[in-house]
């Protein structure tokens, strides 16, 4: 096997991913890992430079880029987490800064998916936001519990994100919780997303939500988004009174 490359000078992470390598143009230049590939490490070089059989005379084979620019030759090298280095195959390439891995992928849709998930449109029974003290108020995100799959075009490959929504809500000083459902309704079968009010007064609701997401490049994956898209906080009022006297004869 031919002498292991060196990452480039100070971007050593850009080739750590979950499973496969990606040019910018929209090629899979690997994906040997499969789609679950935690910690996974990625090594390219011009292949002319490792000996072996490739000889600098030969990258010409690669051609142009339409800009006129030359492409090389280069060696992928792959290593799981605990094992040693495997040589999985070349690729031609212009620039080492067309290589994108899947977490690179992946930040480039957390940047872009706040546009894509539901809005917030929170709501509170009783529908007028005044409750009554003891008795619970139901509360509603407006969103969906998952965000339907949407497809985008993310480094000139159609990629697909979906999410799974989780919902922050703080009832009135020191009382928050967390759901994995977007809120509750009277007549739901089992509501879960309320809070009773011991004392009267108004208090100011918020609501933060979270997308934890998945996606797919092309057949490839799912692989998971690290960090969620963020919503909110949004506000609502709500205001406990005690019950009436009611008269009667």
């Amino acid at each position: 096997m031919p002498p292991l490359p060196e990452p480039p000078q100070g971007g050593q992470d850009r080739f750590f991913g979950q499973a496969a390598l990606f040019t910018k143009d929209g090629s899979v230049v690997d994906s040997g890992a499969g789609s679950s590939c935690p910690g996974c490490e990625w090594r390219i070089a011009p292949a002319c430079e490792l000996g072996g059989e490739v000889t600098c005379s030969e990258v010409a084979r690669c051609g142009r880029t339409e800009e006129g620019d030359l492409r090389t030759l280069y060696d992928v090298f792959l290593r799981r987490p605990g094992t040693g280095w495997t040589l999985r195959g070349a690729f031609c390439i212009a620039d080492e800064d067309d290589v994108v891995t899947t977490a690179d992928v992946g930040d480039e849709v957390r940047r872009r998916w706040q546009v894509w998930v539901p809005k917030q449109r929170v709501s509170v029974q009783p529908a007028d936001g005044r409750t009554l003290v003891h008795l619970p108020a139901y509360f509603h995100s407006g969103q969906p519990a998952r965000m339907p799959p949407t497809t985008v075009p993310v480094f000139g490959f159609e990629v697909t994100v979906a999410a799974q929504g989780e919902w922050e809500w703080t009832f009135e000083p020191g009382v928050t919780r967390t759901f994995h459902v977007p809120g509750s309704r009277y007549d739901d079968a089992n509501p879960v997303v309320s809070h009773v009010y011991e004392t009267p007064g108004t208090r100011t609701v918020s609501l933060t939500t979270r997308w934890w997401g998945r996606f797919t490049v092309g057949s490839f994956g799912p692989y998971d988004i690290d960090d969620p898209a963020t919503q909110g906080p949004a506000l609502l009022e709500v205001t406990a009174v005690e019950a009436a006297p009611v008269l009667s004869r």
